[in-house]
């Protein structure tokens, strides 16, 4: 098979005596050959998402577009009203959800710190560009209006700022425990 060592070990034509041992050593391959050899090969290991990485992103993103909801609407005195929650989560609702839809099978929640922090950020980015002009798109059909560029460009730019520093903040602490280990 193309890819994979040979394994004479499991091959019942083989005689004992020839048989090498294989064993996986977490990423790392070794073979035994009879006469005590061992030959090792590292394979390039194959990163996996983690599942504790993966919702401290979403939370840590979803926080992002809360804060620059409440911020936004405090810096142009926009009550929240009766109802905050409500409010807030009419005014993110655009934004996240097409966050969210495409972050999640583009596998924008995770980091991998042993491969490039920096295409892992460059990946959040181009998907916040384009979940962000969604989101553009379906607050001015819900409010009815046409879109600001001036808005556009500040929602994108500080949003995109915000969520790019809070993921290098989390992608530099990984990276220090990772090498911790």
């Amino acid at each position: 098979m193309r890819g994979r060592w040979p394994n004479p070990g499991n091959d019942p034509d083989c005689p004992e005596s020839t048989r090498s041992r294989v064993t996986a050593v977490g990423y790392n391959a070794r073979i035994r050959i009879p006469g005590n050899a061992i030959v090792s090969h590292t394979t390039k290991s194959i990163s996996r998402p983690s599942i504790a990485v993966s919702a401290w992103l979403a939370l840590g993103d979803a926080l992002v577009f809360i804060v620059f909801a409440v911020v936004g609407r405090a810096t142009h005195e926009m009550p929240l009203g009766a109802a905050p929650v409500e409010t807030i989560l009419s005014v993110i609702a655009p934004f996240a959800a097409p966050w969210f839809a495409i972050a999640m099978p583009a596998r924008a929640l995770y980091i991998d710190v042993k491969a490039s922090v920096r295409r892992s950020l460059l990946r959040a980015g181009v998907i916040l560009l384009c979940a962000g002009t969604i989101g553009l798109v379906i607050r001015a059909a819900l409010l009815q209006r046409p879109i600001a560029v001036a808005f556009a460009l500040v929602t994108l730019g500080v949003n995109g700022a915000l969520l790019l520093a809070w993921r290098m903040a989390l992608a530099l602490l990984l990276r220090r425990n990772e090498r911790a280990r």
